[in-house]
């Protein structure tokens, strides 16, 4: 099974500071729930597992105070959807 890495740099504007986390992935697999969150530090940034859909698709997100930029090495945008789904090139 194909695995996808997603590498993410997440900004906190409150502190000025960035911060990087990786998280792997199987193509097509879905995680379900919310408990496979990753903590970026105990800063509180949280990947919620729900965005990742069946298909390998990856929902990426900004809250009111963090704005994140994905680099994803072997990843595309999913032209027909919004900005923000990427979807896993299988």
């Amino acid at each position: 099974m194909q695995r996808g890495i997603i590498s993410a740099q997440t900004r906190d504007y409150r502190n000025g500071v960035n911060k990087f986390f990786t998280m792997a992935i199987r193509c097509g697999h879905h995680l379900q729930n919310s408990s496979n969150s990753i903590l970026v530090k105990a800063k509180k940034l949280y990947f919620q597992s729900d965005m990742i859909e069946a298909g390998g698709r990856v929902w990426l997100n900004t809250t009111k105070f963090v704005k994140q930029y994905f680099r994803l090495p072997g990843w595309e945008r999913d032209s027909c959807r919004r900005q923000r789904l990427f979807r896993r090139k299988c």
